[in-house]
């Protein structure tokens, strides 16, 4: 999967999408801060959500 991204200075941003089996997230978003080669602060946000086929939604 290829995970748009985007640095400044000390800064990464990471949006990401996700699923399995019965679940998905389409919105994922994880913030970094880095310090001295160290993350120092992170953030994520994402929403979970059933995931359905077609089958699930015409029954």
């Amino acid at each position: 999967m290829n995970t748009p991204q985007t640095r400044a200075g000390d800064l990464l941003l990471l949006q990401w999408t996700a699923t399995d089996g019965v679940r998905e997230v389409t919105d994922g978003v994880d913030t970094f801060v880095y310090r001295d080669g160290l993350i120092s602060a992170r953030t994520v946000r994402h929403t979970l959500t059933g995931r359905y086929t077609q089958t699930d939604r015409t029954a």
